[in-house]
């Protein structure tokens, strides 16, 4: 698909030397187009990267990969691990101050904790997207 092929493509020209807040946006937007696509253990890859991207240069932004993590878990019916990635998620938009983003975050905890932990509901998403 045309938009992996371009993440991709960003990704792969922001490792030549970008500075680290865009090279973790990179890895991020790959793994949205990879979740999209279903492609979940290749996200959850991506936004490991974004992470440790933003670890590895001191940067605060964890928020975005935390909560992409937390998709791809909760698609994958990995309910414990979408959880605390939400949860975590939560913490670091509230500590920049980020409030559009902790309320897409606080959405996604709660329609996790609404599936009321049967994995079937997350498979079926799963097959419904792809």
């Amino acid at each position: 698909p045309r938009a992996l092929a371009v993440a991709e493509q960003a990704v792969r020209t922001a490792d030549r030397g970008a500075p680290p807040g865009l090279r973790a946006n990179s890895a991020y937007n790959a793994g949205e187009a990879l979740t999209f696509l279903g492609r979940y253990d290749e996200a959850i890859a991506r936004f490991e990267d974004s992470l440790r991207i933003c670890h590895e240069a001191g940067l605060r932004r964890t928020a975005m990969p935390l909560r992409g993590l937390a998709e791809a878990h909760g698609l994958r019916g990995q309910r414990e691990q979408s959880r605390a990635a939400y949860e975590e998620a939560i913490e670091a938009a509230r500590a920049t101050d980020e409030p559009r983003l902790l309320s897409c975050v606080l959405v996604g905890l709660a329609r996790l904790l609404l599936d009321g932990g049967d994995p079937a509901i997350g498979q079926a998403r799963a097959a419904a997207r792809g």
